[in-house]
């Protein structure tokens, strides 16, 4: 099975739904992450309203206190950090990919996600990202639209199409996989209006 690497976004659904062991299992394995995404955790931790995380008071202090438990319990969770990549470390083809993210205006690309992007180029790793200029940016990159960057083997999924995929495996069902869904949807402030089903019928996952 090939190796996931998250960005921020992603990743934090699952930690304040209490999921992160069911993503393990869907994906296979360890949650890779690279620092920079481990520093905005950190920083979400700190500076998150427990009240954008549901309407229920009640569910929302117990989302909080599941994101505020990231600190200390990530490394029990199976969430691995990986370095910052570091210039010197990279291929040339790397540094050329990490040339163009920094010159790359729209979509935007930050911090975190660009960190995600050049260790997943570098190493073969699988992207789970809902970050929508990252998923477009990558989409580029597999489909050889950077002149000067190379294409290598590589692959993407948001939330939904992972979700799609544990109900084509029989993993969920349709409606077990809408519920989860829609409880992404409230915990992510600029997530997709959509049903899930509506978002499956797009381009975007």
């Amino acid at each position: 099975m090939q190796v996931v690497i998250l960005d921020t976004v992603t990743l934090r659904h699952f930690i304040v739904l209490g999921r992160v062991s069911l993503l393990r299992e869907w994906l296979g394995g360890d949650l890779l992450i690279p620092q920079r995404v481990h520093q905005e955790l950190l920083t979400g931790v700190t500076r998150h309203d427990p009240r954008t995380l549901s309407p229920d008071p009640v569910v929302a202090a117990q989302r909080s206190v599941r994101f505020q438990a990231y600190p200390e319990a990530h490394e029990r969770w199976g969430i691995r950090v990986l370095p910052s990549p570091e210039l010197s470390a990279l291929s040339a083809d790397g540094v050329q990919l990490l040339i163009a993210l920094d010159a790359q205006g729209r979509p935007p690309v930050h911090a975190g996600e660009k960190e995600v992007i050049v260790w997943a180029y570098e190493q073969g790793y699988r992207v789970c990202t809902d970050d929508r200029g990252a998923y477009q940016t990558l989409r580029a990159l597999i489909d050889g639209a950077w002149q000067n960057v190379p294409v290598r083997p590589l692959s993407v999924v948001g939330t939904p199409g992972l979700l799609a995929e544990q109900i084509q495996q029989g993993r969920l069902s349709n409606a077990e996989a809408s519920a989860l869904w829609s409880e992404v949807q409230e915990v992510w402030r600029w997530a997709p209006k959509g049903s899930l089903e509506e978002l499956l019928q797009g381009k975007y996952w």
